[in-house]
């Protein structure tokens, strides 16, 4: 990957917009709680036989007896039969970006109907999250569910967390994750990673003034420029124009 990449976060009209620009504030969330996807980090897990888990164990070196072997094995199985593994691992933290910042549907959908923002981040290396190196990893599509075995699914997580079904395509969706740490807010450099902020189309006048004004705090603050951009329906296509706006999507 060659620096800096330019990554896209869609938000609707929200107090916490305040902030994420003048404090440096960036939610991550738990896919089982916030995502809108049934289908989201939820792979296909196949358990197989007790001999073949009890020797992919031993092939890990873990030194479990068979009594308390046999017993996760079947609390495994038994999660697995409602559907309830992916919540019962670890709580970990997932934040969307995307590589497409003029998309007509991200803006409906993620931006209040055109009435919200977009963040425009930088990256010039990995962004520093409580201590913890993450980056935008991509999310592949594909009509058919990740299929892992339970070893994979509990080693792999990343890998069962990048694939979604195709008809998401569109989104043209990468990926944070905090691994070592829960869901939750944490917070950024804003001086390295805040590039630039885009009013929707149809943003209101009253929430145009309240970004306005966290914009000029974050520059007074930080002593960079951070432009503000504000979208505009075109009058002869269905697509939008940002006057000034030099980022462009990445296939």
């Amino acid at each position: 990957m060659e620096w800096p990449i330019y990554r896209f976060k869609f938000f609707p009209q929200a107090d916490y917009l305040k902030d994420l620009i003048t404090a440096g504030t960036l939610k991550f969330s738990y896919p089982f709680k916030d995502f809108n996807d049934p289908f989201d980090c939820s792979p296909h897990i196949y358990l197989g036989s007790f001999e073949k888990f009890k020797k992919e164990t031993k092939k890990r070196k873990l030194n479990i007896n068979n009594k308390v072997l046999k017993a996760n094995f079947f609390k495994a199985r038994s999660q697995i039969l409602r559907g309830e593994f992916y919540q019962a691992a670890p709580r970990f933290g997932v934040c969307c970006l995307t590589r497409d910042p003029f998309n007509l549907l991200m803006w409906a959908h993620y931006a209040s109907d055109h009435k919200g923002i977009l963040v425009v981040f930088r990256f010039d290396g990995p962004m520093l999250v409580n201590r913890e190196k993450v980056f935008p990893m991509r999310v592949s599509y594909s009509d058919e569910r990740p299929s892992l075995s339970l070893w994979a699914a509990a080693e792999e997580v990343e890998k069962w967390n990048l694939t979604k079904g195709r008809c998401w395509e569109y989104e043209q969706e990468e990926r944070m994750f905090v691994m070592t740490q829960p869901d939750g807010v944490y917070e950024i450099d804003r001086k390295a990673h805040l590039e630039a902020i885009v009013l929707g189309a149809r943003a209101p006048a009253s929430f145009e003034s309240d970004i306005e004004s966290y914009v000029q705090r974050c520059r007074a603050d930080l002593g960079i420029k951070l432009p503000l951009f504000k979208a505009q329906v075109s009058r002869t296509k269905y697509e939008l124009e940002i006057p000034g706006f030099t980022y462009e999507a990445e296939p």
